[in-house]
């Protein structure tokens, strides 16, 4: 699925940038995802 993919593609996004500012979005990040 063309969808999946994408999402797959914004995770790994989210993922690299949760890692930067992983000072001030910690443990907020890894509970809720902003598109849940």
């Amino acid at each position: 699925m063309i969808f999946g993919a994408i999402v797959n593609l914004v995770c790994s996004a989210q993922a690299s940038r949760r890692t930067a500012r992983n000072s001030n979005t910690s443990h907020r990040s890894g509970e809720k995802h902003p598109f849940s």
